[in-house]
């Protein structure tokens, strides 16, 4: 079990608990369990959370296992500040601003999260070589966002009136997958074949309703905490609005064979393979969009590669593959109808070489690589008098990355070790049909520039033996954060340094250990993916004990 506790009122709490029930060895149990609380860096930006994993696993004979389990998380939360919020705030910075609201008094939002899902998994094996997988789950999750708005001007809450409004989501879906997968070996195992079956049925069930808060006005700021005093009625929901309700039932199969072969040179290896995807998909949407959509498409995608072999430390490489994932859920357009997504598709190159040196102390690799992908989502911001500031999506036309990474992974002593690695990628809109204006424009959130460096000395000898330290440094260069005007208009780039100390030990034969760790430790203001702020100088201690 471990505990932790750290910057910003961070609490964690897990412990896995497992072992054999019984003495015939014929079925074990695990109980992973973790509990979380934290007030975050910003005013008003809290959370809760607490997850739990049971599992039963029966060994019905030597090849045949039965898993049974259970997730189950319930979180509370009030969300982290947007680009949209730093925007509007005239001081922006760490925990001086409030997020979406001005005055202070209530937080704008808080969302309630209750999820549940059992599952089922049956495994099979065939000799050494083939085995048969089928699981099966369930999933139900109450998602209850409340809004509050008390004169706040920033953009997602602009349209809101000066009152509470809640939106209740109810996701439901049923999946199973069965999977058989195996290998053979030809011409004296210098050719080998990998061969799989796959298929899945996807079923999955959302409804959305919303409306304002009885008497238009809303609870104190620590009520929010209990959804019990939220004012609406659950049961009844009334002076709720049904914004949506949309099931999805989905089957996909699909057939793979990977043939590997070793044998045609000494210092040459070759890999080929295929793989047929076949999908049908039914969507009907019931609330007032008149849209009952069935499709079915099939597709081949295929991949080669080899690896030579110039010296025995030294290889060049080169693969070739494509690619086809089906959407499995529809997409809202600008009027907030659904349709049908169309499968994004794509290919990519990537070539290198792979270096070992120094006894094989130091390992290096160069790879150049290009990608192409077309029909992936884009989100896009909207205004209207009806839905307020919303999001719809549209399916962009040729995407197009292209860059060079390098990486390293070595140790200077036994003690002394590292790791690393810097890139460039190039990515951008190169046709699309849909908005033909962000031809040439650089992907959203795409950042060109990357490195990274980390290393860790262990002391194994003398009074600081058993003692650890680590340090880092991780740079992300600027990125932009939408298409159109503002593609030029870029997040800047940040560095973050990172650090910890530790102490491990055994008892009663069991690994121990505590550590201090540090993240961000100058305390930079940088913005994250999906223009979040990123988070301050945070200090966390963690102390984990095995029985």
């Amino acid at each position: 079990m471990s505990y932790e506790y750290g910057s910003w009122a961070f609490n964690r709490t897990t412990a896995d608990i497992g072992g054999p029930l019984g003495t015939t060895g014929v079925v074990d149990y695990r109980f992973p369990i973790a509990y979380e609380t934290s007030k975050g860096y910003f005013r008003y930006n809290r959370s809760a959370k607490v997850y739990a994993s049971p599992s039963v696993s029966i060994k019905v004979d030597t090849d045949t296992q039965i898993v049974v389990g259970l997730e189950f998380e319930k979180q509370d939360w009030q969300p982290l500040a947007s680009v949209l919020d730093i925007l509007t705030q005239p001081n922006p910075g760490y925990v001086k601003f409030l997020p979406h609201d001005f005055n202070g008094d209530t937080p704008a939002m808080f969302i309630h999260d209750n999820a549940i899902m059992p599952t089922a998994t049956v495994t099979h094996w065939f000799g050494r070589d083939w085995q048969l997988r089928n699981v099966t789950s369930l999933y139900h999750d109450n998602h209850i966002a409340y809004y509050e708005n008390r004169g706040a001007t920033t953009l997602p809450l602009l349209l809101y009136p000066r009152q509470a409004r809640q939106d209740i989501v109810t996701t439901k879906w049923f999946q199973d997958n069965l999977d058989l997968v195996g290998k053979f070996d030809v011409l004296g195992g210098k050719l080998t074949a990998v061969a799989g079956l796959e298929w899945q049925d996807n079923f999955d069930n959302t409804q959305s309703i919303g409306g304002l808060g009885a008497g238009g006005s809303a609870p104190p700021a620590w009520q929010l905490l209990d959804p019990s005093t939220w004012n609406y009625a659950e049961d009844a929901r009334s002076g709720m609005t049904p914004i949506a309700n949309n099931t999805n039932d989905q089957q996909s199969f699909a057939s793979s064979l990977v043939f590997q072969w070793a044998g045609l040179h000494d210092r040459l290896s070759l890999s080929a393979g295929a793989r047929n995807d076949r999908v049908s998909s039914t969507f009907n949407d019931y609330f007032g969009h008149s849209l009952d959509q069935k499709f079915k498409t099939s597709h081949n995608s295929f991949q080669a590669g080899f690896l030579y072999r110039i010296t025995p430390t030294l290889g060049y490489y080169i693969n070739y593959s494509t690619s086809f994932q089906p959407m499995n859920s529809p997409l809202m357009d600008i009027n907030q109808n659904s349709y049908s997504a169309k499968p994004v598709e794509g290919k990519g190159t990537e070539t290198g070489l792979k270096l070992a040196s120094f006894n094989g102390r130091l390992t290096q690799s160069i790879a150049f690589f290009q990608v192409e992908e077309t029909n992936l989502v884009e989100n896009l911001l909207a205004v209207s008098t009806i839905f307020g500031a919303y999001t719809y999506q549209v399916q962009g036309g040729l995407q197009r990355s292209k860059g060079i990474e390098y990486s390293f992974n070595g140790a200077i002593t036994d003690s002394w070790s590292f790791l690393g690695g810097l890139s460039y990628d190039d990515a951008h809109v190169i046709t699309d049909t849909n908005i033909p204006s962000t031809a040439g424009q650089r992907l959203i959130y795409a950042f060109r520039k990357k490195a990274d460096v980390f290393t860790k000395y262990v002391f194994h000898a003398g009074f600081l033996s058993n003692i650890f330290v680590t340090g880092g440094y991780d740079y992300i260069g600027d990125a932009p954060p939408a298409f159109g005007a503002l593609n030029k208009v870029t997040f800047p780039s940040y560095g973050l340094v990172n650090a910890s100390i530790g102490y491990t030990w055994k008892m009663h034969g069991k690994d121990c250990s505590f550590m201090i760790s540090g993240k961000n430790l100058t305390n930079k203001y940088y913005l994250g993916m999906s223009s979040n702020v990123g988070i301050p100088r945070s200090l966390a201690g963690t102390l984990k004990i095995s029985f």
